[in-house]
């Protein structure tokens, strides 16, 4: 949650974060107050159930407005879930030239190339930097996008990062190689949720421009709301998002 527009940054809270510096509890709930700076009208061209969406969509530009990514930028994203496949589309509408997906599932990679990747690379099949070189003509990018947060795939994260390149880490941060950093002058940033981008992701919906229906897998009562946590628990990579609907 954005601070007010006359407060300071200092001053954000984010609903349902367990974070201390930006903790605002619940969120889970049939209603909640929330301030008026932070509402939006949702436009006509945008169904309820994908406005349900806006606030995954917001991490993923959110990710992508504070990285830079010039025009025809080589662009990598790790990770097919649902932010994955947010940041893709948010990262071909800061103007990024091409942009390829990585995930070790296939079914991933098929939502990935639908929303508008160009190149597709399953991380268990190979050595990831060897597949670009065959793909694309060299073994790294001008920027990488981070959205799983192990460990494994912040490795990957590095290897794929071109020298002076841009390091954007939207998983849940793992231990950072600070020699790294130095020697490949890398910039890295770390993007918390979103900050004030629901109204450009609602407009963006409208115009088409970030797709949110395909990743809508089911909508379930919402008194079949603990049903819906183990749908997702059980790893189905063919789920990407359940809504519970009042």
């Amino acid at each position: 949650m954005p601070a007010r527009p006359d407060q300071p940054a200092r001053e954000r809270r984010v609903l349902g974060s367990s974070h201390p510096t930006w903790r605002r509890d619940g969120w889970m709930a049939e209603f909640g107050a929330v301030p008026w700076w932070i509402t939006y009208k949702v436009p006509d061209a945008v169904s309820f159930e994908e406005a349900a969406l806006v606030e995954t969509a917001a991490v993923g530009l959110h990710a992508a407005r504070i990285t830079p990514i010039d025009i025809n930028d080589t662009v990598a994203v790790i990770g097919a879930g649902p932010i994955g496949l947010f940041a893709i589309q948010a990262a071909k509408v800061r103007g990024a030239g091409r942009i390829v997906a990585l995930d070790m599932c296939e079914e991933r990679l098929a939502f990935a190339r639908d929303l508008g990747a160009d190149v597709l690379i399953n991380t268990a099949q190979g050595d990831v930097g060897d597949a670009l070189q065959k793909t694309i003509g060299h073994p790294d990018v001008d920027v990488v996008l981070e959205a799983v947060g192990l460990a494994a795939t912040m490795a990957m994260a590095w290897k794929l990062a071109r020298k002076g390149g841009q390091l954007t880490l939207i998983g849940n941060i793992v231990p950072v190689p600070l020699p790294e950093v130095i020697v490949r002058e890398m910039t890295i940033r770390g993007p918390l949720a979103s900050a004030g981008e629901f109204r450009a992701c609602l407009d963006l919906m409208a115009q088409g421009r970030i797709v949110t229906k395909p990743l809508i897998s089911k909508i379930m009562p919402l008194s079949e709301g603990q049903l819906g946590f183990e749908t997702l628990h059980r790893g189905d990579p063919r789920l990407l998002k359940v809504l519970l609907h009042p």
